[in-house]
């Protein structure tokens, strides 16, 4: 009912879930401050419909990160984290949905996790020391470990899946991510962040540049603060790649290259004046010949 009541109300305020009923608002209170009710229970109550649902399916495991961020004053944080960059209080929420890849319909939930940020990992240092802090440390003592564990978790979940494509947004693009989360009918789809090193020489940003163009396709560029709406004549170019195990990483287990397919969209002839639009994905899917 809680749960029916906030998706229904579009709010985590428990007297507005109530609706007037104090009992009620008492009882929802008890359930949240039981000590046995975990996050991490919830979560695998919520998944328990999704592995009947996702049964002999195509599904589409979709994860990405959200913030949410509560009231707090600089005398009471209410033992919430950093977030928005530093300058919010709040919790982290990492969950993945599971789709239905032929037909769009959402089965549910897949997995996920809610942690918070300690004060130091939003605070004072700059932008490029975190990430060369970050470079030292192994996948599961960095935030980015969610985009990896969550999707291992949720295998469990769809085991009775005919194929499952795990999507991901670019925070993903980790070594491990590739290396770890595939298995012979699980496949992984996301952005490129890093500029990789192949084993056939060069890199992901240059691949694609002798390969044939697969299609072309006319699409509109939404607006951004740094750019009008426009519209925008794309190439589709694929192959297949070999990424090489970074040198600086320094997770155990690793395979030394992972072997992965490149869709590249480029704009060949923008505007005078405007940023090319460039988008890049890496995926186990095998690209058509």
């Amino acid at each position: 009912m809680l749960l029916e009541r906030m998706v229904q109300l579009g709010t985590s305020c428990l007297r507005r879930l109530a609706q007037g009923r104090e009992e009620l608002e008492i009882r929802f209170g008890r359930l949240l401050r039981n000590p046995r009710v975990t996050a991490e229970g919830i979560i695998a109550g919520w998944s328990e419909e999704t592995i009947r649902a996702a049964a002999e399916r195509h599904v589409l495991a979709i994860q990405d990160t959200s913030e949410l961020n509560f009231r707090t004053t600089e005398s009471n944080h209410r033992g919430l984290g950093v977030i928005a960059k530093g300058v919010g209080r709040g919790i982290l929420f990492h969950p993945m949905i599971a789709v239905d890849a032929n037909t769009s319909e959402c089965l549910g939930l897949a997995g996920g996790s809610l942690w918070t940020r300690d004060k130091a990992a939003g605070g004072k240092t700059s932008r490029r020391q975190r990430k060369k802090q970050n470079r030292r440390r192994c996948f599961d003592q960095k935030e980015t470990c969610h985009w990896i564990k969550t999707p291992q978790a949720a295998k469990l979940v769809l085991a009775a899946a005919t194929m499952v494509t795990m999507v991901a947004d670019r925070e993903a693009d980790s070594y491990p991510f590739w290396a770890l989360v595939p298995e012979a009918n699980v496949h992984v789809l996301g952005r490129v962040y890093h500029d990789r090193k192949l084993a056939e020489g060069g890199t992901l940003t240059t691949a694609a540049r002798s390969w044939s163009v697969l299609g072309t396709r006319r699409l509109t560029i939404r607006e951004r603060e740094e750019r009008p709406e426009r519209e925008a004549v794309l190439e589709l170019r694929a192959g297949t790649v070999t990424i090489l195990r970074p040198q600086e990483t320094c997770d155990p287990g690793l395979p030394d290259r992972v072997t992965l397919t490149l869709i590249e969209l480029s704009e060949p002839n923008p505007p005078a004046g405007t940023e090319p639009v460039t988008w890049r994905l890496l995926t186990t899917h095998v690209a058509p010949d």
